[in-house]
């Protein structure tokens, strides 16, 4: 008979409550498991979001203004079906 093993996998938001290095969920969960049956990943969209999120708080007024109309004009339910 095999033995069932079973994989934890988190995905998360790189917060340092579950990063953390001392005191994170993930380096709970690793010393409960011993480093096995663990798999981490930080969140690729997540992490986008973040840096676009960021450099839009450095552009232009004009340049936001701009992006904020074309978000508006393309926000509208009958163009979104479009």
């Amino acid at each position: 008979m095999s033995k069932l093993e079973i994989t934890l996998a988190t995905v998360h938001d790189h917060g340092s409550n579950l990063t953390g290095n001392q005191k994170g969920l993930i380096k709970h969960l690793q010393d409960e498991f011993n480093g096995r049956y663990l798999f981490d990943l930080n969140d690729p969209c997540h992490a986008i979001h973040l840096a676009v999120e960021k450099s839009l708080e450095v552009l232009p007024q004009d340049t936001m203004k701009f992006i904020n109309k074309i978000h508006a004009h393309f926000r509208s339910p009958q163009r979104i079906s479009f």
